[in-house]
């Protein structure tokens, strides 16, 4: 046997490292998000031996950003070798525009997209992802070095609940020489990205130049962050299920009375996780923001943080989507039925008939509703019952002129309430814009998830 051998991972502390993660369903389905390198590779051969154990199966899935001339060629390789291991692998294409400034952050984003997207049409419920110790430790100093808090020096956690899927990171505890072993031990070889060695990057040089008592240090202080920030969610997820009332239309309320009651540190939680569900950001709100909406709660003046509007409003705190900061639109043509993802917020699902461009409603496209006798009725109640602020954030329709300009609006989802329905021009033939609001952050994790019209919400 190689010497590495017992250094291996084997199937049975696996099992116990994914066990702990669930539960999953009966014949489980996971996807497993691969690169070819070691890391990555490993997950993928010990979750498929766990999965068949169990009458399940994975898919792997590799993302070519494009970025590299050669990548496509790379991930047609890995998925080579994949298929020689008996598992599925499907290749997903990060297709259009890249930026100039930030590409790794908005590749990072389109990965995550094209996964979860992936996984939603297929009803898997399980992303298995394969950051090890070495990645936590990394990820700690950064933070560190970053000046982050204690829940950034907690770094990644182990499962997360997004609107789609379950984000599972089960090799948290285990150290990349221990991966290395599992594929030697099997005779398997691997491709390392070359940008995992370009010094230029500060993960890649923490990780040449990382003692290994420092190594065991930042992993023992992270899990130390960890333990506590599991436990400060906890109470803040009891918290929610009793002080917050999620609405269909995207926004909440916090029950003013019992924010009040709480302590200051604690009260901030909830605001920043209630801000980080509606908002639809990839990331928590800014701390400084969120100490300057808690001084506006504390004197009943409206404040912004993290995209969204608080307003103190009577006994209630509302937290609503900030129309001003929705910056995405997208153009749509008739004859092609499309289920769009907006705003981060609303999965639409347009009728074949529909042709336009999707953007916010906006405050002209209140009054239009509120003013034009074509939207009277259901659509005119349903607007004026919600507050200006969130009618101004939903999802609508508008005609778009052959110069590109905006034009007339057309339709607005009219609610998931009784009687709001589908709201369009019935004299212009369009039949319907459905909207259901799915954050991609739900308020609290599961056992605390509570359900709104067939939909998780918190």
């Amino acid at each position: 046997m190689p010497p590495s051998a017992d250094l291996a991972l084997g199937g049975d502390e696996f099992a116990a490292l994914l066990d702990r993660l669930g539960p999953f369903e009966t014949n489980p389905h996971l996807v497993v998000a691969v690169s070819g390198g070691r890391d990555s590779l490993a997950l993928a051969v010990l979750a498929d031996a766990w999965a068949k154990a169990r009458q399940g199966c994975i898919t792997a899935l590799i993302v070519d950003h494009g970025l590299r001339a050669e990548s496509g060629h790379e991930a047609r390789l890995v998925a080579a070798k994949l298929a020689g291991l008996g598992i599925a692998a499907e290749i997903l294409d990060w297709h259009g525009d890249k930026p100039v400034t930030g590409l790794a952050e908005a590749a990072r984003t389109a990965r995550y997209r094209l996964l979860w997207d992936w996984c939603a049409r297929h009803g898997v419920l399980h992303l298995l992802l394969a950051h090890q110790r070495n990645d936590q430790a990394e990820t700690f100093l950064m933070r560190l070095g970053d000046g982050s808090g204690a829940d950034g020096l907690a770094a990644m956690a182990s499962a997360v609940e997004t609107d789609a899927v379950r984000l599972l990171r089960p090799l948290l505890d285990v150290p990349r020489a221990r991966l290395t072993a599992t594929l030697q031990t099997r005779g398997l070889s691997w491709v390392d990205d070359p940008t995992n060695g370009n010094l230029r990057y500060l993960r890649p040089r923490l990780r040449q130049n990382l003692p290994h008592d420092l190594l065991q240090d930042a992993v023992q202080l992270t899990e130390r962050f960890a333990a506590d920030r599991a436990a400060i969610e906890r109470r803040v997820a009891a918290i929610m299920v009793e002080c917050v009332v999620v609405q269909p239309e995207g926004w909440l309320t916090i029950d003013r009375a019992c924010f009040d009651r709480l302590p200051r540190q604690l009260a901030a939680r909830v605001l920043s996780r209630a801000v980080f569900t509606i908002g639809g950001g990839r990331y928590r709100p800014r701390q400084e923001a969120i100490q300057r909406a808690m001084v506006s709660i504390a004197v009943a003046t409206p404040a912004t943080a993290g995209g969204c509007r608080i307003v103190p409003r009577g006994g209630d705190i509302v937290v609503a989507r900030e129309a001003g900061a929705i910056a995405q639109t997208i153009d749509v043509r008739a004859g092609v039925p499309t289920k769009l993802r907006w705003d981060n917020r609303f999965d639409l699902d347009l009728d074949a008939s529909l042709s336009g461009r999707i953007q916010a409603l906006g405050e002209a496209g209140r009054l239009a509703i509120l003013h034009d006798p074509r939207f009277a009725g259901p659509t005119h109640a349903f607007v004026t019952g919600l507050p200006a602020m969130v009618g101004r954030a939903l999802p609508a329709l508008w005609s778009v002129g052959e110069d590109g300009k905006i034009g007339g609006l057309l339709a607005v989802w009219g609610g998931g309430r009784a009687g709001g329905g589908p709201a369009t021009v019935p004299a212009l033939g369009y039949k319907r814009l459905v909207a259901a609001f799915r954050p991609e952050r739900p308020l609290a994790p599961a056992p605390h998830a509570l359900v709104l019209a067939g939909q998780r919400l918190i």
